[in-house]
């Protein structure tokens, strides 16, 4: 795909930098959401008052945005290492990749 793309070894280096620097925080994230998804469940399996449940809710989805919003910004600030002719080959190759997905029932 490096290929395909035209991306510079120096391009390849920082996107890598992005990842490196993004990951631990969203995986951190991702825990804390599965953790407190299964607290959500059991708290729905004990019954508890509806009020627990909203503000329990609250949290989850607190840190479900915090996690998206994460993963966004590396997305985007991965997208502006690329120039806007890499940008439009990684999108047709992207498109191209997942047509079939749209395709099946």
């Amino acid at each position: 795909m490096r290929a395909e793309l035209g991306i510079t070894d120096q391009q390849s280096a920082a996107v890598e930098s992005v990842w490196q620097q993004s990951l631990p925080h969203l995986r951190d994230l991702r825990r804390q959401v599965d953790d407190m998804d299964n607290t959500v469940s059991q708290m729905i399996r004990d019954a508890v008052d509806e009020p627990t449940i909203v503000a329990e809710l609250d949290r989850v989805e607190s840190t479900r945005s915090e996690l998206n919003k994460g993963r966004t910004l590396m997305l985007y600030r991965m997208n502006r290492v690329l120039t806007a002719d890499q940008r439009t080959k990684l999108k047709a190759l992207w498109e191209r990749e997942h047509s079939s997905d749209r395709r099946r029932p």
